[in-house]
């Protein structure tokens, strides 16, 4: 149902995904000019106003254009009221999000994967196993309904406009990287698909190791930090022998010489993320750290 409701009485919730003050910018010039030419969509809810709890409405799309037009000052706003389950405005919002060209790689294995987890959790015929048993058993001449939801990556890739493959790829990337590190990487120079197809091949602690190094200057890439931690590292390319002009400055009189400011710098932002880190990652760091200076640890994990 299409409705003018009021703008006082919708909430945007706890959102996995912040609103950008950049785009909420754009709408808001859009609609000085021309107006809001697509409404939100909501579900009716209680509020709470004044310590009471009174009908009003909570949002599944349209959140940069709620806050544009609380920035503008309208009083009302244009809303597709809808009556969605749980799950399925879960699914609506992914859906809103995945299809705008604003996400980057993490966000789109974050939106991909949540869709996933809402999507068969609604449609749990269609998870993996039960999907292909009940084609064979169809094949085999066994009365399988013909009724049964799409897979998740073929519903999924019909409305975002993605290759079934492309979905495939942001799914797994969102289930096999660790939360944290993610979390740690969206918005970063290290956001992109490359590096979270490395980092997923890795095991969780070897994720935080391998994100530990690449932000601390360690290991100058993913691909970098994943040799080293599997034991591939290529001692030539890493450790390179200094020339003779920087081995002199580097000694005065047999002694090395003294730490550079930033150098300095480096070293306490590492003692503070290994005081942050969980005592097995702790330990397993400082002996990787070890070993790459060409000291053998006195005990094995």
């Amino acid at each position: 149902m299409l409705a003018m409701i009021p703008v006082s009485l919708v909430e945007a919730g706890d959102r996995p995904r912040r609103t950008n003050p950049a785009q909420v910018e754009n709408i808001r010039e859009s609609m000085v000019d021309v107006g809001i030419l697509n409404p939100i969509t909501v579900y009716c809810c209680k509020v709470i106003r004044d310590h009471v709890a009174v009908d009003g409405y909570g949002i599944v799309a349209g959140v940069h254009r709620l806050e544009a037009c609380r920035q503008l000052g309208c009083e009302e706003i244009p809303a597709q009221v809808v009556d969605l389950s749980e799950l399925q405005r879960q699914i609506a919002e992914c859906d809103e999000n995945l299809c705008g060209p604003k996400l980057t790689p993490s966000e789109r294995a974050f939106f991909t994967l949540r869709r996933k987890d809402a999507y068969e959790a609604l449609h749990p015929e269609t998870r993996a196993g039960k999907a292909q048993a009940a084609g064979m058993n169809r094949a085999k001449g066994a009365n399988v309904s013909d009724k049964l939801a799409p897979t998740f990556t073929a519903d999924t890739a019909k409305k975002t406009g993605q290759s079934e493959r492309a979905v495939q790829r942001d799914a797994e990337r969102g289930d096999r990287i660790a939360p944290q590190v993610m979390a740690e990487i969206k918005g970063t120079r290290w956001d992109k698909g490359v590096n979270l197809d490395v980092l997923k091949r890795l095991s969780h602690q070897e994720q935080r190791q391998a994100w530990f190094r690449v932000k601390n200057g360690a290991s100058p890439n993913f691909e970098d930090a994943y040799d080293f931690i599997r034991g591939e590292e290529p001692p030539a390319r890493r450790h390179p022998a200094p020339k003779p002009t920087e081995q002199a400055n580097q000694s005065v009189n047999g002694k090395v010489a003294s730490e550079t400011p930033s150098r300095s710098a480096a070293y306490k932002s590492l003692v503070e993320e290994l005081c942050q880190m969980p005592v097995p990652d702790r330990i397993e760091t400082i002996m990787s750290l070890m070993r790459e200076v060409g000291v053998e640890p006195p005990f094995n994990l």
